[in-house]
């Protein structure tokens, strides 16, 4: 494994970087990772917010936040910045060399701290050894009253191939993240499971994938732009509006908003 791809293999990497605009797994993220921060952390247009993604890979979350204030992003591969900062239309600043940084969490995040309204971490704790250390350097990141939106995988009966070839450390279970966070000095204000509706079918082949010894990468072999394609990411992203009011009871991933205040 080259050590250029901190957070993934290079197989993985390669099936994913360029596809935010079609595979379904990351616009149906997308799509609910930001109606949750509009719903339960007070996210509005043209607020002028200052707005950090950590671990924004190659602009999934860059170009949508845009139209919420003043974007900055941080990612530990090389190349994913370099295709951020290329991707003229990602941020709403001229000067993305600055905006689009190389670091890691954590003890490497190159922005100071007490910088921004919103941090957003999708996908990426699981990623990070010390993960208490990890939240508290996401809590430091943040003004007074800012909003943390953290997502991660969830169910440690899911554990798989892709949870290897994407270099987890872990999955988590709802006790033990909401523990985490408090610990870190935020303040949970909403909490879920989502990617629910699809749960069944990616339990049965994550169970399939470690009974036959598969080690392949979901993302490898999906269609990019298909009928299937489609088809999921409508079925995922409609979570968002049962999202709005109510809590799923299980599901994929866990999404939270909590708040500094302090």
């Amino acid at each position: 494994m080259s050590t250029d791809y901190q957070y993934m293999d290079k197989e993985l990497y390669d099936a994913t970087i360029g596809r935010e605009n079609s595979f379904w797994w990351l616009c149906g993220k997308r799509e609910i990772v930001i109606d949750f921060a509009k719903n339960h952390a007070q996210l509005e247009f043209d607020k002028k917010y200052t707005i950090c993604d950590v671990g924004c890979g190659t602009g999934l979350m860059l170009k949508a936040l845009s139209e919420y204030g003043e974007v900055y992003g941080v990612d530990a591969e090389q190349g994913a910045v370099d295709y951020c900062r290329r991707s003229s239309d990602i941020t709403n600043n001229e000067d993305a060399n600055a905006h689009i940084q190389k670091g890691m969490l954590p003890d490497d995040i190159p922005f100071d701290k007490e910088s921004f309204d919103y941090v957003f971490c999708l996908d990426v704790l699981e990623h990070v050894e010390d993960d208490r250390r990890a939240l508290e350097t996401l809590c430091g990141l943040l003004k007074s009253n800012g909003w943390l939106i953290l997502t991660v995988p969830a169910r440690k009966s899911l554990w798989g191939s892709n949870d290897v070839m994407s270099h987890h450390f872990r999955r988590y279970e709802y006790a033990e993240l909401m523990e985490k966070v408090k610990a870190a000095g935020l303040d949970v204000r909403r909490e879920s499971y989502f990617n629910f509706w699809l749960m069944p079918p990616i339990w049965v082949i994550r169970k399939v994938k470690n009974l036959f010894h598969i080690e392949t990468a979901d993302a490898a072999f999906s269609e990019k732009d298909g009928v299937v394609n489609k088809a999921l990411k409508r079925i995922f992203s409609s979570e968002k509006y049962m999202l709005r009011k109510h809590r799923f009871p299980t599901g994929v991933s866990l999404i939270i908003s909590a708040r500094r205040m302090k």
